[in-house]
């Protein structure tokens, strides 16, 4: 086709064939055609106006209280948790936690634990550390609970609060520290406790140790054999020296089968060094310097050995232990301490006995004491806490609470050394004659079952040394020059 013409009339087709039919138009280049009116109008294709929200509902009073209340809740837990737990953690870390560790001997941690969650509820900054120390164990492998002792606390290792003999202070006096102002005056002490203690444990206006409980020498007896033989209980020792060979029986062979009184050994006598010291004592011998009083200790070895040596003899050396003859009822009289009770019901919880306060010398009444101590650590590093503990130990309640424990546990406390407890052990019949000669007790350095093999046990070693001179027939004043010479140098050797 040519260009630029639009219409050619060779090409058009032949009309149709339908009588009156209009030839169709011819088409019209794309270009030159006008928009429709449809596509102009496009409003079909803009979507509807959205419809319109709903108006809010009212809010619930209720949930609004709720939520208010869970509010509340969450903010108290909160509080709750820094007032309880945030902030005493913190002031315990600016305090400082202290952990003392406490060496303890004889009573089981369970009887300790009372008084021990006691002071900690007081003071929650401080924790005690309570380590039970086997003293007779440590005995039996040579590494003696006062030599382990010192050594520890040199060292710098060992504890800050220990428990200890109550005639031991000559040998510990290096490291114990004295007690401070705040936990009790030298006045205040000598009111409060029986005076031995003050004696023992007061030197140079400082203390140095609290006692928990207290002990003396008392006078055990069988009161079947009593009636038996138709004597009176013994008021002092001349009634001692007339009844007890009318309580002994004897075989045909001449063997002691019950005996009125153990004593004149210490080979089987329980608790023989402390009651030959009793005697010494009663004579009025110094054990610091016996030879200043010969007479007197010659008379005093002179009355313990006549219940073996002679005639009318009471005891033998070839017996079992005093503790085993009156347990098993073969003894009239056993002298001992309160801790013997539960031996004694050990070995025969059926028998039957009786205690009663020693008996007098011509009215002048006297006993030994023996107790154990807690003392301080001179190179504790707490020394500010540990006194905290040692103030609480020497409070009444305190040592209540110690006594109530010990009865729990074992069945019956120890004697209290506090006098303004006395007391309160007045029905006790098997306690109370204990107590009550606390004002009369005195202390030596002959104390058996220590297990110090230091002051005490060398010292009972010339003890028995002059006793077994004179059952060789030896002379009463060589005996006593020996045991005279013997614990002067134990003395110059412990005593400080």
């Amino acid at each position: 086709m040519p260009e630029n013409v639009l219409f050619d009339p060779k090409n058009v087709s032949a009309p149709n064939s339908i009588s009156g039919a209009v030839p169709t138009a011819p088409a019209q280049p794309a270009s030159s055609q006008p928009v429709s009116a449809f596509r102009q109008n496009q409003s079909w294709m803009t979507p509807p106006p959205a419809t319109p929200p709903p108006p809010p509902r009212p809010r619930s009073s209720l949930g609004i209280l709720f939520k208010l209340g869970l509010g509340i809740l969450l903010l108290v837990i909160v509080l709750g948790v820094i007032l309880f737990i945030v902030l005493p953690n913190m002031n315990k870390q600016n305090q400082g936690h202290v952990t003392l560790v406490y060496w303890g001997l004889w009573d089981d941690k369970n009887i300790m634990q009372p008084v021990i969650d006691s002071f900690e509820k007081e003071h929650p900054n401080i924790t005690i550390d309570y380590q039970l120390q086997d003293i007779k164990s440590l005995y039996n492998e040579n590494q003696e609970y006062p030599k382990r002792l010192i050594a520890r606390i040199n060292a710098g290792n060992g504890p800050d609060i220990f428990r200890f003999h109550n005639n031991w202070y000559p040998e510990l006096a290096g490291v114990l520290a004295p007690m401070s102002q705040s936990v009790v005056s030298p006045q205040d002490f000598g009111n409060t406790y029986f005076p031995v203690v003050s004696q023992d444990l007061v030197h140079n206006g400082a203390i140095y140790g609290i006692p928990l409980d207290f002990d003396t020498l008392a006078l055990y007896v069988n009161p079947e054999i009593f009636q038996k033989a138709g004597v009176k209980i013994p008021s002092d020792w001349n009634d001692v020296q007339v009844d007890a060979p009318q309580m002994t029986v004897k075989g045909s062979d001449g063997t002691i089968t019950t005996s009125g009184i153990a004593l004149g050994s210490l080979q089987n006598i329980n608790n023989g060094p402390d009651i030959l010291g009793l005697l010494l004592s009663e004579s009025n011998v110094d054990y610091t310097n016996i030879s200043a009083n010969q007479s007197g200790a010659e008379s005093a070895l002179n009355f313990f050995m006549q219940f073996t040596n002679s005639s009318n003899a009471t005891w033998s050396s070839t017996l079992p232990s005093s503790l085993q003859m009156f347990a098993a009822g073969n003894l009239a009289m056993y002298i001992g301490y309160s801790w013997d009770i539960s031996n004694i019901q050990r070995l025969n919880p059926n028998l039957h006995f009786q205690i009663y306060p020693m008996p007098s010398d011509l009215g002048v009444k006297r006993t030994i004491a023996s107790y154990w101590v807690e003392g301080v650590s001179i190179h504790s590093q707490h020394m500010q806490e540990a006194m905290e503990f040692m103030n609480f130990l020497n409070q009444k309640t305190t040592q209540q609470e110690f006594y109530a424990s010990a009865a729990k546990v074992r069945g019956y406390g120890e004697p209290y050394a506090r006098m303004d407890l006395a007391t309160t052990l007045k029905s006790n019949s098997l306690l109370y004659p204990f107590e009550v000669q606390g004002p009369d007790a005195v202390s030596t350095i002959f104390n058996d079952n220590t297990y110090d093999n230091g002051l005490n046990d060398k010292s009972n070693s010339y003890l028995k040394q002059a006793v077994n001179d004179l059952a060789a027939n030896g002379s009463l004043s060589d005996a006593v020059n020996v045991l005279a010479n013997g614990v002067n140098q134990v003395i110059q050797q412990y005593v400080q």
